[in-house]
């Protein structure tokens, strides 16, 4: 069994209560201080580009986009809690660029995230 779900339900409750069920988990993350340090320190090297066959629109820019990368790396859910209340797993991440208002380059790449706390057998590549 899977349970997928968006940030709105990425709480120690509902993901703790899975979990002990055997339920594999796949919910996007809330952004906050932790999650995005873990961000910070991904390797530029673990990034892997996403071969686009068709541009993907972007809700929240309003464009279309056709490039984009993601990684992974380890990640303890609520490492702030007891031991018995902490989920391991990991953090897929993927990235677009972030254009200017204009939609010209910048002097750097500057990139949006979005991350998720997939199930051990699920890949980044993988459609569903």
């Amino acid at each position: 069994m899977l349970l997928r779900a968006d940030s709105a339900f990425y709480g120690r409750d509902i993901i703790g209560a899975a979990t002990r069920a055997g339920v594999q988990v796949s919910v996007t993350v809330k952004q906050d201080v932790r999650v995005k340090a873990a961000i910070g320190g991904i390797a530029e090297d673990a990034w892997t580009p996403i071969a686009y066959r068709d541009a993907v629109y972007d809700q929240s820019s309003g464009r279309w986009v056709s490039r984009a990368e993601v990684a992974e790396i380890a990640y303890v859910a609520f490492a702030a809690r007891p031991k018995a209340q902490q989920v391991p797993g990991r953090l897929v991440v993927r990235r677009i660029p972030e254009l200017n208002p204009n939609g010209q380059d910048g002097l750097f790449d500057l990139w949006r995230y979005h991350a998720s706390s997939p199930p051990a057998a699920w890949t980044p590549w993988q459609r569903t």
